[in-house]
């Protein structure tokens, strides 16, 4: 992509449900990490309807944090709508609350949008348990890996991403 809207701004969406128990722990790291790039950056929550205290968690990051709640679950992808609806920067990250993706390689994702449009991060190793054959994507997913198929390009959808928003 060569990509001009690098320095311009990273908006990094993470929906959360239910994660009261690891929320604090994960946005605190992000925003560790998001503190160490050289460029403007917002941390968009998304509470997708929890009861268990998440809200309360989150509460704690007013000010650091862009935070928008759903009254009752609607589900992963609609948290992920709403996140990359409000984000105000042409660079959208994905990640998840639950600690399951090492948030501090998001500079590595940032370097390799120098070169593309979209850049995913996969789960490797030896306990990773999910293969790549097999994934049923869904939506926009699907059709830009039927896109990304026809190049010759491999592209998973783990959901540790970084792509440039269409604005």
């Amino acid at each position: 992509m060569a990509n001009q809207d690098l320095k311009k701004g990273l908006s990094v969406v993470m929906p959360v449900y239910n994660e009261a128990g690891v929320v604090k722990l994960v946005v605190e790291s992000l925003l560790e990490v998001l503190d160490g790039l050289n460029q403007p950056v917002e941390l968009i929550v998304v509470d997708d309807g929890s009861t268990d205290g998440t809200k309360e968690v989150l509460d704690v990051f007013s000010g650091r944090i862009n935070v928008f709640r759903h009254l009752v679950n609607r589900g992963y992808g609609a948290a992920l709508k709403t996140g990359i609806r409000k984000a105000h920067y042409p660079l959208v990250a994905i990640t998840d609350a639950d600690g399951t993706y090492p948030n501090e390689k998001l500079p590595r994702l940032l370097d390799a949008m120098e070169a593309y449009d979209m850049v995913v991060g996969a789960r490797t190793g030896g306990k990773v348990h999910a293969p790549f054959i097999g994934v049923q994507p869904s939506g926009c997913s699907n059709r830009l890996q039927a896109i990304w198929r026809t190049r010759r390009s491999r592209i998973s959808t783990q959901g540790f991403e970084c792509f440039a928003k269409i604005l």
